[in-house]
């Protein structure tokens, strides 16, 4: 018997009304720092700006494992572009869990490759939600994502 279910395209967006509680204990302190000053929310899309070599990729991982602490019924998409492929391993070893997603594309693969890794991520993540699931998705690095859409603007057309 199939299950029914709304297309992602027709879902109504909402105001994020549930906590993504991110502190897991006494470290790592970022996570705490924040949930009293950056809270986040389940729909809510955020952004982690700072200067290269600040510890971006370490505050996503942080973040990683803080859902699969505290949320672990949600749906964890990983999306690394044109990533170093110790990167990769880490990531692999460090964030695990039955609802984690890992989608990887090093920098000694193909262009195309980076954009084509989120696409299957997207796919799968907007299934999950038309099933009624809770889903994030982190990426790192937008910026190397959108240089691989500006090599392979083809790629994305149409």
């Amino acid at each position: 018997m199939a299950s029914t279910r709304t297309p992602f395209e027709k879902l109504t967006a909402i105001h994020p009304n549930r906590r993504i509680i991110l502190e897991t204990g006494p470290t790592p302190i970022s996570t705490r720092l924040m949930d009293l000053f950056v809270p986040l929310g389940f729909g809510q899309r955020a952004l982690v700006v700072a200067p290269p070599q600040a510890g971006k990729t370490t505050i996503l991982r942080q973040i990683a494992n803080a859902i699969q602490k505290n949320h672990p019924e949600t749906s964890l998409f990983l999306c690394l572009v044109d990533e170093r492929p110790e990167e990769v391993t880490e990531w692999r070893m460090e964030v695990q869990g039955p609802n984690v997603k890992l989608y990887a594309s090093s920098f000694d693969q193909e262009s195309a490759r980076h954009g084509r890794i989120v696409e299957q991520a997207l796919v799968e993540a907007k299934r999950q939600a038309e099933q009624g699931k809770d889903v994030v998705i982190l990426l790192d690095s937008l910026t190397r994502l959108a240089r691989a859409h500006n090599l392979n603007s083809d790629m994305w057309a149409g």
